[in-house]
């Protein structure tokens, strides 16, 4: 097997130098950073088209550009019909989701449901996204680091250390604005292996795949938010498309020769870096030209990741804690700089996380699953509030705990049944014995645990929308519990605290808005 030669370990280190002197641009010779809304928000100063990128860029993780060829390699192109939700979930959230958080103006989007419910659900709700994000930040710096390491030689924990070193310094010294322009560096060195899977493919055979919602307020009102929204779904669709080509690049490769049958890797992820060793190591540096391209999409996704926590560890975590217990007066820099405190911690435990994987066995996995366990609770709770007038504290909060539970028993419930991939064979390997492989049947499983992971999310939210909207329903008419939180000034409802597009339906049934609030609205 090919390993990375000078060259190659010369043009990694030449990208991830350019990661670090972005930060140091922005860190030392900008001198704008004199507040945490800078440093977080950028003054909301940044252009529609770099955010829509950087968004884009940070969605694409190392795990999606390993991960995805695998999933087409084995199982087909099936998973596409995921940009279907895609093109879906955009103007929902353009015009239904996104105008409340603007109209907030707040840095935290964990403030909305202190406004709509409480404090307990909003601390519940950060506590489990900032729970699942370590876990998911230590997968994914540790699976990239181990792929390459099996792949290329290059060390798992010295790629491990690199990726936490680069981007917890250009992320802590340079905010929001080093984070954005990095992913614009990075999404677009992430294009190049999979474009270079599949020019190569044609030329062979002859023939022609909170983070978010912080980066769309770095720009200036609520159209040019929607416009983001709108880019970033046309940069995914063309991102996803040259993964979706380069994974038919590979399996057209190594179809005939699995490489995980003929033994020359531990997992299908790692069939990316592979196929970039096996047919571009005779290019001096091109292979890490490639490979950088999995560094940018581990670094892109931790720096944004960070910046996002750094905001949700002060707003939701340390200002409310100093109102009750210290009582200093946070100056602008002193905010600054504990905010900058917040993101070089995160990079450390970020870091240290990864260096556990080895101990962490089976976990790795439900890091994985993890995500989708939480995301369709958390948002059935912002839903319950910005789409019902009934949803109150604490039949929101018991609808969550719901959610989280059914979501997590189809995520983590065993036996899970093994599922039938395409046809794959050695027939074209060279001196290669085949073995016998012994697949169980299907009919040995419960049907419940046949559920694809895709569907985890979907599930957990409507578990908790339906539940929490019947249990808030039940407590109200039980005079147990109300939501006063909703309506101000002789029970007129107030409109911030609604889907625009709710608002208007309401408006349409006579319902009364509070319309002290209608100077301040986008909608």
């Amino acid at each position: 097997m090919a390993t990375f030669s000078s060259y190659d370990y010369a043009v990694l280190a030449v990208t991830l130098i350019s990661s670090s002197l972005i930060g140091v641009v922005y860190g030392f010779l900008e001198k704008k950073h004199k507040t945490t809304r800078n440093y977080l928000l950028a003054d909301r100063s940044m252009k529609v088209i770099p955010v829509a990128f950087s968004v884009t860029a940070s969605y694409i993780s190392a795990i999606s550009l390993m991960g995805t060829p695998s999933e087409i390699y084995q199982f087909g192109s099936i998973i596409l019909y995921a940009m279907l939700a895609l093109v879906l979930a955009t103007p929902t959230i353009a015009y239904g989701i996104l105008p409340v958080f603007m109209n907030m103006g707040a840095t935290s989007i964990y403030e909305y449901l202190e406004l709509r419910f409480g404090v307990l659900l909003r601390v519940t709700v950060s506590l489990i996204f900032t729970f699942q994000q370590i876990l998911f930040m230590a997968i994914a710096m540790y699976a990239p680091a181990l792929a390459l390491e099996t792949v290329t030689g290059i060390n798992r924990f010295l790629a491990i250390s690199v990726i936490g070193l680069v981007c917890t310094f250009y992320s802590t010294i340079g905010g929001i604005k080093a984070v954005i322009a990095t992913d614009i560096l990075q999404g677009i060195l992430m294009v190049f292996p999979l474009l270079g899977a599949f020019i190569y493919a044609t030329i062979e055979t002859e023939r022609a795949n909170q983070v978010q919602v912080q980066r769309f307020s770095t720009v200036e009102g609520l159209r040019q938010s929607q416009k983001c929204v709108w880019w970033n779904l046309l940069f995914m669709t063309v991102l996803q498309g040259l993964i979706f080509l380069g994974s038919i690049a590979i399996f057209w490769y190594y179809h005939n020769c699995d490489p995980l049958l003929e033994g020359r890797i531990t997992s299908r992820d790692q069939l990316l870096p592979l196929f970039i060793m096996d047919t571009m190591s005779h290019i001096p540096g091109l292979p890490g030209l490639m490979m950088s391209a999995i560094f940018c999409g581990a670094l892109s996704s931790v720096s944004s990741v960070i910046n996002s926590m750094s905001a949700i560890v002060l707003e939701d975590y340390l200002k409310p804690l100093n109102k009750v217990c210290c009582k200093v007066e946070l100056t602008a820099r002193l905010t600054l700089l504990t905010t900058k405190a917040i993101s070089l911690t995160l990079g450390i435990i970020f870091t240290a996380s990864a260096f556990l994987g080895d101990c962490l066995g089976g976990l790795l996995e439900a890091a994985l699953t993890t995500s989708g366990v939480v995301a369709g609770p958390i948002l059935g709770v912002f839903l319950l509030g910005m789409l019902t007038m009934n949803a109150n504290h604490i039949g929101t909060l018991f609808g969550l705990v719901i959610g989280l539970c059914f979501a997590s028993f189809m995520a983590f419930a065993q036996p899970k049944a093994t599922l039938p991939i395409l046809e794959l064979s050695t027939e074209s390997c060279i001196n290669f014995e085949p073995q016998e492989y012994f697949v169980e049947s299907e009919e040995e499983y419960f049907w419940f645990y046949n559920v694809s992971f895709m569907w985890y999310s979907v599930i957990g939210f409507l578990a908790t929308f339906i539940c929490g909207y019947f249990l808030s329903w039940i407590l109200y008419w039980c005079r147990l519990q109300s939501n006063e939180k909703l309506y101000i000034e002789n029970k007129n409802f107030n409109a911030m605290l609604l889907s625009p597009v709710f608002v208007e339906t309401l408006v349409f049934f006579g319902w009364r808005k509070y319309e002290g609030s209608d100077e301040d609205l986008y909608y």
